[in-house]
């Protein structure tokens, strides 16, 4: 019982936790955004920057912190859609089962409908 609410507690910390990173990329990629050219190819990114007078940034990136930005920025997004769509997901099917019968269960898994069955075990006294 006691592992049962820390993990509901762990899980509702984890949501908070994602929902404040989504929201600072959020606003980190409407607030800062900025161009660098690097051999000829325009590369747009966002993160705080300081600027210069003519507003242009003044951070210096290497072939591999651009990279990196790319990873990180695309591992922000991702997992956010995952758990949204997870939460959206099983929060669909609880509802379903509240509202239908318990064959539901064995729609929704069509592997589980087409197994062998055993026989039903009987004990006589």
């Amino acid at each position: 019982m006691r592992l049962n609410k820390l993990s509901q507690i762990y899980r509702k910390l984890l949501g908070y936790f994602l929902v404040i990173f989504f929201c600072g990329y959020l606003g980190s990629i409407t607030f800062f955004p900025h161009t660098h050219i690097v051999d000829g190819i325009t590369i747009v990114h966002s993160h705080p920057f300081k600027s210069d007078k003519n507003g242009l940034p003044i951070d210096n990136h290497t072939t591999n912190g651009f990279l990196l930005i790319h990873f990180i920025s695309h591992f922000i997004a991702t997992i956010s859609i995952i758990f949204l769509g997870h939460a959206i997901i099983r929060s669909e099917i609880n509802i379903r089962l509240l509202i239908q019968d318990e064959n539901l269960i064995l729609k929704l898994f069509l592997c589980s409908a087409h197994r062998p069955r055993a026989p039903t075990l009987e004990l006589h006294n």
